[in-house]
């Protein structure tokens, strides 16, 4: 009898180092999976490189501009932007050559708001691009500002 007490005994005490590994397993599992789906990317400054260079392919032809190219309808139509976008997305065009040109599209707001710090502001891109103008038939020089601001928030629910 004696003998079977301290073979019961010894297991226990093995059956509660069994129990303590698999606690740490789990918890570091846990540990493990929360940080790894915790982690927030912003991809909008992604985005609103890639928007530019859509706008900017779109545009122009090997770095010449149209001055009929140039309007809000080409570079909404260049963006892809759909009537629900624009209240997320602001872009702003600003073409100087001899004389200025200028398409604004979206909301107005985002501008405004670009440079200021806080958890609920736009990513905004501010490029320029030298580039062609061919306007009757003669080129000149230009400059391109592109200011591009995207909100594109999501809440945590």
């Amino acid at each position: 009898m004696k003998n079977k007490k301290a073979v019961l005994g010894g297991e226990t005490v093995m059956w509660i180092y069994r129990f303590l590994l698999i606690g740490i397993m789990l918890i570091g599992f846990i540990a493990v999976i929360s940080n790894f789906y915790s982690v927030k990317y912003d991809t909008r400054p992604a985005e609103s490189a890639l928007l530019a260079r859509r706008i900017i392919n779109c545009i122009s032809i090997n770095s010449i501009v149209e001055i009929k190219a140039f309007n809000s309808d080409k570079v909404s139509e260049c963006a892809g932007l759909g009537k629900e976008e624009t209240n997320e997305i602001y872009i702003d065009a600003l073409l100087n050559y001899s004389s200025s040109s200028r398409v604004a599209i979206g909301d107005f707001t985002l501008k405004a708001l670009c440079g200021s710090k806080g958890e609920y502001v736009p990513s905004c891109l501010n490029q320029k691009y030298y580039l062609l103008l061919k306007q009757n038939g003669n080129l000149e020089r230009a400059k391109l500002d592109l200011l591009i601001a995207i909100k594109k928030l999501e809440k945590n629910v």
